[in-house]
């Protein structure tokens, strides 16, 4: 078994060692983050691979050659450690394929001599390598793809509201309607508090004015007694 394969045993990871697009059996971009002979067990497996729709992995030497071809003949592998479950593999492959439909568009259908397109292309296979590498990648993708429903079920909801018949614009006018309400009860409230505290201070003062008096009432009588006995 080859030096990356063990390696990776040791450390107790799963890996994600090589990545590639190929149009045919021509490299448009790669990465490696492993041994040299990835790249030319890859570049072999290219020779065998039919130009249609297809997914597949292949085992050799302690490490697993997975891909899928696309509609339009691109092919797009990873090379994987015996641990890396089907299921992340074939992640990172449906991933990188979206994202070199989103950066590279038609570019490979002109693309001439190995590897034209790694300027463009190799640093985010480089990325998704170490982004599916991540033990909590799953977790962050199904996250995000719970985002995505919720956004999904929020569009379909408003879409469900204009499909009874309601007006976006008299939406927006009740809400304006709601959001004047608010704003009067909080002033409102607002008003309703300081009375309340000026209320509770002219009590306190009150008492406090009444509290002087008795004291100075006591005070004076006890003055007038002691100068009564003499």
């Amino acid at each position: 078994k080859n030096h990356t394969t063990e390696q990776a045993k040791r450390s107790g990871r799963m890996t994600l060692s090589f990545g590639l697009v190929a149009r045919g059996t021509t490299v448009l971009a790669e990465y490696s983050a492993g041994s040299s002979s990835s790249k030319r067990i890859s570049r072999a497996i290219l020779q065998k691979i039919p130009n249609e729709p297809t997914k597949k992995s292949y085992s050799f030497e302690g490490l697993h050659y997975h891909y899928i071809v696309d509609e339009d003949g691109l092919t797009f592998m990873v090379v994987a450690t015996e641990d890396v479950v089907l299921r992340v593999a074939f992640s990172y492959l449906n991933d990188i394929r979206s994202q070199f439909q989103e950066q590279c568009g038609t570019q490979w259908r002109t693309a001439i001599g190995d590897c034209a397109l790694n300027d463009v292309f190799a640093r985010s296979i480089a990325r998704s390598l170490e982004y599916w590498n991540n033990p909590n990648s799953e977790k962050l993708t199904q996250a995000r793809n719970q985002i995505e429903n919720v956004k999904g079920e929020m569009i379909s909801t408003i879409g469900k509201v204009l499909d009874r018949g309601d007006k976006l614009p008299e939406l927006l006018d009740r809400t304006d309607m709601l959001q004047t309400q608010g704003d009067a009860f909080k002033a409102k409230s607002t008003k309703l508090r300081r009375q309340m505290c000026l209320q509770d201070l002219k009590m306190k003062i009150i008492c406090g004015l009444i509290t002087l008096l008795v004291v100075t009432g006591v005070v004076l009588l006890i003055v007038y007694l002691a100068g009564g006995f003499k």
